[in-house]
């Protein structure tokens, strides 16, 4: 669970948040063997020992653009009628065209577990670090695909372009240089999320 204190990471709505991305990801729920408080874990349980470089690992939740079947089935199962269910998008699939498709049947899921769901957008791409697939315009087409499936589900939307957009720099109180600063590519770091999860709270408040 997060490893800051509530004053660190900016009050109890913000650690909230970051604690619910570690359990949802099932990442940091006591079954995932981690040395690090799952900091060390790579998507689908292996783990790796340095953070000097991106493990740079090819893995099921890329191939199946977050429908692995083990993964969506057990995350499905641990939810009761009246769950909260937050779809959170990473970069990878950034520009699939697969992906509205992939999460409304995610969204449809949850939905028929009787879960609400909330669809929010995803991460900007580092400025500079724009490479293969992790571009604006993919990102961009990524945020299109999002909305539409959150849509077309009756699911509720939150855009990432209101806090990252050109039109509104500075917004989400990060500079373009600052996005997704974990890696410097697809990877938010802790401010970012910390900004992100405070922005949220706000609006579901």
């Amino acid at each position: 669970m997060a490893q800051i204190t509530l004053k660190q990471a900016g009050g109890v709505d913000v650690v909230a948040f970051l604690d619910m991305l570690a359990w949802s990801e099932g990442t940091d729920n006591g079954k995932q063997p981690t040395k690090d408080h799952a900091y060390d874990v790579i998507v689908g349980g292996k783990l790796f020992t340095g953070y000097a470089d991106h493990p740079r690992t090819t893995t099921a939740n890329s191939t199946y653009q977050g429908q692995d079947t083990v993964r969506l089935g057990a995350a499905v199962a641990g939810v009761t009628a009246g769950d909260l269910v937050i779809i959170g998008f990473g970069q990878n699939e950034l520009g699939q065209a697969a992906t509205r498709a992939n999460v409304i049947a995610i969204c449809q899921a949850f939905q028929a577990a009787g879960a609400a769901v909330l669809v929010m957008g995803c991460f900007r791409p580092n400025a500079n670090d724009l490479h293969n697939s992790q571009t604006n315009a993919n990102w961009r087409y990524t945020q299109c695909a999002l909305r539409e499936a959150a849509y077309t589900c009756g699911a509720a939307y939150v855009s990432t372009e209101l806090l990252y957009d050109d039109a509104v720099p500075g917004a989400l109180g990060l500079s373009a240089n600052d996005f997704s600063a974990a890696t410097l590519d697809v990877h938010p770091g802790a401010r970012e999320h910390r900004n992100l999860s405070a922005r949220l709270a706000s609006w579901l408040d």
